[in-house]
């Protein structure tokens, strides 16, 4: 879900610079799976639609408001929650070819939602782009906090196709293949299971039913050292691995297509992550999902 609501505020970078008035741009979206900074809940799809409102001003305030309602998202895991996402950014144009996007977004969810998906609250992040006919490329630094907080960091190489008058008249083919390098750490994840472990006793199977290599270290560390039980090990194994340092966390690959006619606006997406360096309890599966979705907007 952050990650498409990035791209849609990197949509948004593109189309203030070629506006002169303000513009409103409503939207729905549906994607097959959520995730929470790159990481999947578990093997349950969690599927999301999301309606959004955002407004581009031509002085390069904008500021979009998303609702999703995510399928398979609460406790038990079967059951819808909501997530509602409210961002305010501004765009400062340093040069033709190179700008600067500072931007804050506000995670409100309800209070059926599960405790992975809530561990922030709050996102604080500055973009820097850089993009001309044959280089695009931007950077990113960023923190979240909540219950958990984070650093994280992603580097950014993307190209943009556009072609005017396809099919029809007024209508505009964009294509924007793109590959990200993302850092950070998982001294949050790590502390968050640490959390659970101690507040809830249903939690130490969680982690062993969705975590064969885990299960394979309880089981030998049980042999080697009978006296011990399997929420010692696991909590013990958590608290060696907590303190973590900033590294590459994974690649990301995105196709994301949009065709306009006029106001009207059909867009779909491919989304492919690579997780890199994780802890032994993640299984390290590549991360893939599609999204789809309608917008329309209006000058005023």
């Amino acid at each position: 879900m952050r990650h498409r609501l990035f791209l849609t505020l990197s949509g948004l970078f593109f189309l203030i610079p070629l506006i002169g008035q303000q513009t409103m741009l409503f939207s729905v979206d549906y994607m097959t799976n959520n995730n929470v900074v790159q990481n999947i809940n578990s093997t349950v799809k969690q599927p999301a639609l999301s309606p959004a409102v955002s407004f581009m001003s031509s002085w390069g305030i904008d500021a979009t408001a998303m609702s999703s309602f995510i399928a398979n998202s609460d406790d038990s895991l079967k059951n819808f929650s909501t997530e509602t996402d409210f961002v305010l950014g501004y765009t400062w144009k340093i040069s033709e070819h190179f700008s600067i996007y500072p931007s804050y977004t506000r995670f409100v969810f309800s209070r059926n939602s599960n405790a992975f998906n809530t561990m922030f609250r709050r996102d604080w992040r500055v973009d820097a782009d850089y993009h001309n006919r044959i280089v695009s490329a931007g950077l990113t630094s960023g923190y979240l906090s909540g219950q958990q907080h984070t650093l994280y960091a992603m580097a950014r190489n993307y190209y943009m196709i556009t072609l005017n008058k396809f099919l029809f008249r007024n209508a505009v083919l964009s294509i924007m293949p793109e590959a990200d390098l993302n850092f950070g750490n998982y001294e949050y994840l790590n502390l968050y299971y640490i959390e659970q472990l101690e507040n809830y006793s249903g939690f130490y199977n969680y982690m062993l039913v969705y975590s064969k290599s885990l299960r394979r270290y309880v089981i030998s560390e049980m042999i080697r050292h009978p006296g011990k039980n399997g929420k010692e090990i696991i909590n013990e194994y958590l608290e060696n691995k907590a303190q973590d340092s900033f590294k590459l966390t994974g690649l990301s690959l995105s196709l994301p297509v949009t065709y306009t006619i006029g106001n009207f606006g059909i867009n779909a997406g491919l989304y492919i992550m690579l997780p890199m360096n994780q802890p032994d309890y993640l299984s390290g599966d590549p991360l893939v999902y599609f999204d789809a979705g309608v917008s329309y907007s209006f000058d005023f």
